[in-house]
């Protein structure tokens, strides 16, 4: 390992998501951390956890920045006023219209320039660095004032696979939500991929998660968002963009070409929001081509295996009554079973867990923590599932931490653990807090307490926290990260 000042990695976040969407942030570098708790429990867009001045101050000093564009279809199934939406969302009216009527490329190339025109902070010597390889990520770790950025994407619909149904995108058309016309969906082909996979190759994209929220026509997803009460009889539900493909899940003929050309040329295929037929396929590819495949913000469902020939669980199973009976983990098929695990870790894969509280959690175990106030108990839980599950699987003990590392997903539309609410606190700092365990220090103090479980590994604690917050990505960097 490189031998340079204590830093974390963090595999998966959005700094540059909320300032680009509202107009209130003014850059990625206006730190608002020190809002009070409530507040940035909201998961308000006004509220920020990742801005490069915040990362710098937590020592988070390579991130993989997540480029995103919010799905359109989606947001024209939620609320057809506009001027709600955005109040609801927290966002720029005119950017909400922006997305909704444009094709996502667009804005997904805007997003990009926003982000270089913002990588030097206004106020000081801090700055941004989009490195292109391992050679120059090692060269930004060397000034203390700097801040390694790696390009990924999340989601192919950012790339103009989209969900088209009978009433939306087509050119031509008008939706309530701008009363404005719409740019129609691209046309898809194998030409569109071999595009933009050089978009991406020439934009040192080093990442694509395949799928989202809504079925893109490269691949199924699972059912990722929980819609209750009233919400559910009243919000549109991504998971019926599914009904087209009937009984049929996994890849597409499209998606097994996105796949091919991704890993042909290097570019890192990403399995957080694909569903388990979706994964398992995709896992025999990157066998073909002997490459890694990641899980970049992931948590455990606590079930050995969820994979069926091409098919899911039924619409009657996988229910939040489910969720409510689980003792430990979310078992949706959102999170990943422990053939995923094993079949991740024997590729050279990464695992990022999130720091999501509601992804991380069973309902017992959410209300448990909240209890007792020990929230990172819900992210202890995921390693040491991990660690167990590979044991099982024959990985011997000292290498069964080497896949497991974090993927926050901050800047997300997430509920962050309230011990971890943003990326200051990684590090502990007892002028801060004296009493409160961050995420460093409280994993070093929960593999001392429980010794016992992970001995067989010979490693220490400080030796095992390490390998989870910088030495696992920084390894898998120097393996793949080339121009």
């Amino acid at each position: 390992m490189i031998d340079t000042n204590d830093f974390y990695v963090d595999i998966h976040l959005h700094p540059t998501l909320k300032p680009f969407l509202v107009k209130e942030l003014h850059s990625p570098w206006h730190a608002n951390n020190h809002v009070p708790l409530s507040q940035r429990l909201r998961r308000s867009m006004r509220v920020t956890q990742s801005d490069f001045s915040t990362l710098l101050e937590g020592g988070v000093r390579v991130i993989w920045h997540s480029l995103h564009t919010l799905e359109r279809y989606t947001l024209s199934k939620l609320i057809t006023s506009p001027r709600i939406m955005s109040q609801f969302l927290k966002m720029d009216i005119e950017r909400l219209r922006q997305i909704v009527s444009c094709r996502p490329i667009r804005i997904l190339q805007e997003e990009l320039s926003y982000l270089k025109e913002n990588l030097k902070c206004p106020d000081g010597e801090a700055e941004a660095v989009i490195v292109k390889n391992y050679d120059e990520l090692i060269q930004t770790l060397a000034s203390p004032n700097k801040l390694a950025i790696i390009l990924t994407i999340e989601g192919a619909h950012n790339l103009g696979f989209e969900y088209v149904d009978n009433t939306f995108p087509h050119a031509g058309q008008k939706v309530n939500i701008t009363n404005t016309i719409l740019e129609g969906a691209e046309e898809l082909s194998e030409a569109l991929i071999q595009e933009r996979v050089r978009f991406m190759k020439q934009n040192h994209i080093f990442m694509l998660t395949l799928n989202h929220f809504v079925f893109n026509q490269l691949a199924s997803m699972p059912k990722a968002i929980e819609l209750t009460g009233i919400s559910k009889r009243i919000l549109h539900n991504p998971i019926r963009s599914l009904d087209s493909l009937g009984k049929y899940r996994g890849l597409t003929f499209l998606g097994y070409s996105m796949v091919e050309r991704c890993m042909e040329n290097n570019i890192i295929i990403d399995l957080k929001h694909c569903d388990a037929v979706t994964r398992h396929q995709i896992y025999a590819i990157a066998a073909r081509y002997q490459k890694p495949v990641v899980g970049s913000h992931i948590a455990c469902s606590g079930r050995k295996t969820n994979f069926r020939a091409h098919t899911l669980l039924k619409k009657t199973e996988d229910t939040f009554e489910d969720r409510q009976k689980s003792e430990i983990f979310n078992p949706w098929d959102l999170n990943f079973h422990d053939d995923d695990i094993v079949a991740i870790h024997k590729l050279g894969g990464l695992l990022g867990l999130i720091l999501d509280r509601r992804v991380l959690s069973s309902v017992k175990a959410f209300e448990l923590a909240k209890r007792t106030g020990n929230w990172l108990q819900l992210l202890f839980n995921q390693i040491e599932h991990i660690y167990k599950v590979l044991l099982a699987a024959g990985i011997p003990p000292a290498q069964a931490f080497d896949s497991i590392c974090i993927g926050s997903d901050y800047d997300g539309f997430i509920e962050p653990l309230p011990n971890v609410t943003h990326s200051a606190e990684f590090r502990y700092k007892e002028e801060r807090d004296g009493k409160t365990l961050r995420l460093d220090n409280g994993l070093v103090d929960y593999f001392t307490r429980n010794y016992a479980i992970y001995q067989d590994s010979g490693l220490n604690p400080e030796t095992i926290k390490n390998k989870i917050l910088r030495d696992n990505a920084m390894e898998f960097l120097k393996k793949h990260f080339c121009s």
